[in-house]
């Protein structure tokens, strides 16, 4: 019963902390083809990536 309760707390702690933001998009030109390898950045922060070969990028991003 105690190793249960223990595990319990412990996951419920760790949960909240673990929790992340997915955010995906694609990247199209004027011709609506993919835009290879474009760099991508949020404003007024450090987080930024770079598009694949299809115009696919994605963010994991904390609450916030």
């Amino acid at each position: 019963m105690r190793k249960c309760l223990l595990l319990f707390f412990i996951t419920v702690i760790t949960l909240p902390v673990s929790a992340q933001y997915l955010l995906t998009g694609k990247i199209t030109g004027h011709d609506n083809k993919p835009a290879s390898f474009a760099s991508v950045y949020i404003r007024n922060s450090t987080y930024g990536t770079v598009a694949n070969e299809e115009g696919m990028y994605q963010f994991k991003l904390n609450p916030g």
